[in-house]
């Protein structure tokens, strides 16, 4: 996978500063050297911090420095799980940051509520994540099904988690015994029938929801493609914690599916089952899930035009 990401690196026009580097005034100088009008920081958690290695220090390029000359425009950031603990430590270097900003949009409402909390007084705009935004396209993936052994006789059950304990084998074994095909679609899984995260490419992926009866997922994008493709699906919370900052339990909320898709499987002290789950949203897909969908597809659509303006409006200003 490492490989095949460096390949596509190497074939976007990316700039140098941005490629790679320590944040400090040298690459502020390189980045104002190219005299960008417009620079847009996002999407996803590129605004988290914590004590991790695998995130950039504070400051970095993503907290765009005042003193990079160009309009400055946040696109669906976020900080999800950040570390509480840390913001004493960057709360002035975070809002320095974030008052230069022209326009500012999050992800998601943690992010929205870390920019209040340390003290930013402008608008802030909530727009979804930009995957709601790919257009599927038809790319011939059902051939390729075919070709890597699914028998299109039998109905299609799809698995987005690494997990493989007692909980997930009593789900596919059911699925299994209901005749369907258990196809993981992530990290290999042994409880599938088969397992394709690495034979699809980011397009099938996109589409191959469509032609699956039902989905387990544990993914974020996982979720949200069941929704783009009308797949019905469940969403499982594997991690412990506060369920209301999960991005997942925040996204089928914004989708008002919590009650219907949402299941913290590990969680003893709830007192529903996937399969309960399971028979209320095969019993109601159509009937009351699938118009909550389109309604706010099409919300999602209308705030994304009314940003897309602004945007345009910075722009023009530059």
């Amino acid at each position: 996978r490492l490989l095949v990401f460096r390949s596509f690196q190497r074939k976007l026009p990316l700039v140098r500063p941005f490629v790679s580097g320590k944040f400090d005034q040298k690459m502020i100088d390189n980045i104002n050297k190219q005299k960008f009008q417009v620079i847009f920081a996002g999407s996803d958690s590129i605004w988290k911090f914590a004590d991790d290695l695998f995130l950039p220090p504070i400051p970095n390029i993503y907290w765009l420095s005042p003193d990079i000359k160009a309009k400055k425009i946040s696109y669906a950031a976020s900080a999800y799980q950040y570390q509480e603990k840390l913001l004493p430590k960057y709360k002035n270097k975070l809002l320095n940051s974030i008052n230069d900003f022209d326009l500012v949009s999050v992800r998601d409402s943690e992010t929205r509520n870390l920019l209040k909390k340390i003290g930013y007084k402008k608008s802030i705009y909530q727009i979804p994540d930009p995957a709601f935004f790919y257009r599927i396209k038809n790319t011939g993936v059902r051939d390729k099904l075919i070709q890597l052994g699914l028998d299109t006789k039998k109905p299609l059950f799809a698995l987005i988690t690494c997990y493989r304990d007692n909980k997930i084998k009593e789900i596919t074994n059911y699925f299994k015994n209901c005749n369907y095909q258990v196809v993981a679609l992530s990290i290999y899984n042994p409880l599938a029938d088969i397992n394709l995260g690495d034979e699809l490419n980011p397009a099938e992926w996109a589409e191959v929801f469509k032609y699956f009866e039902f989905c387990l997922t544990d993914r974020f994008h996982g979720a949200i493609f069941c929704i783009k493709n009308c797949t019905p699906f469940v969403v499982i919370e594997t991690k412990k914690g506060k369920i209301e900052k999960s991005k997942k339990y925040q996204l089928l909320a914004d989708f008002d599916l919590v009650q219907e898709c949402y299941l913290n499987l590990y969680d003893q002290k709830q007192n529903i089952s996937f399969f309960d789950k399971y028979e209320k949203i095969k019993n109601n897909w159509h009937r009351s899930i699938v118009p909550k969908i389109g309604k706010q597809l099409k919300r999602i659509s209308e705030i994304s035009n009314d940003f897309d303006d602004k945007i345009i409006k910075v722009a023009d200003e530059s």
